[in-house]
């Protein structure tokens, strides 16, 4: 019988490898950054001209969406991967971690449905707040919320999400 401590050993592990020396973790945070950046006052995809732009119905936000997706996906993929390899038969987590390496794409997505919906959530009460400062005025606020950029951004996540599951297979 192991210790909670050596139980959650295989995490700690996980964790160094995934963090410390890895040459992939650029593409896990790169998306992320490339987001905010393009949200600045001076180039904003977000707002103004540049929001109107459309490409099949989805606007140049979907970019920073879907690549998120995808780092997300590819993430959760390579956690998994490595925590099922230094997990021992006998650790309470093996059964768990063997699992979830078997089945990436459902890990991950589930993973990412709850990542969209703490974000859109997120991304809904700022809008609110903000109306309610500036006196419900949506051109004096930062955060603009719809049910359609709402439906826009889960698609976006989607794509990201499939696109890295079908790399992933391969």
């Amino acid at each position: 019988k192991g210790t909670a401590l050596s139980t959650l050993e295989p995490i700690r592990q996980t964790l160094v490898r995934m963090v410390n020396d890895n040459p992939r973790y650029v593409v896990y945070v790169m998306p992320l950054a490339i987001g905010y950046m393009l949200s600045h006052p001076r180039f904003n995809i977000y707002k103004g001209e540049l929001a109107d732009i459309r490409l099949f119905g989805l606007g140049l936000d979907a970019i920073p969406h879907s690549a998120t997706a995808f780092a997300l996906t590819e993430l959760v993929g390579d956690t998994v991967q490595t925590g099922a390899s230094l997990v021992t038969p006998d650790n309470p987590l093996s059964p768990f971690l063997r699992w979830a390496n078997a089945n990436p794409a459902f890990v991950s997505f589930a993973v990412l449905a709850l990542a969209t919906f703490i974000w859109e959530d997120g991304e809904y009460n700022v809008h609110v707040y903000e109306m309610g400062q500036r006196g419900n005025d949506p051109t004096k606020i930062n955060m603009q919320w719809s049910v359609r950029d709402t439906a826009n951004d889960v698609f976006a996540n989607l794509i990201g999400w499939l696109l890295a599951s079908l790399l992933r297979r391969r």
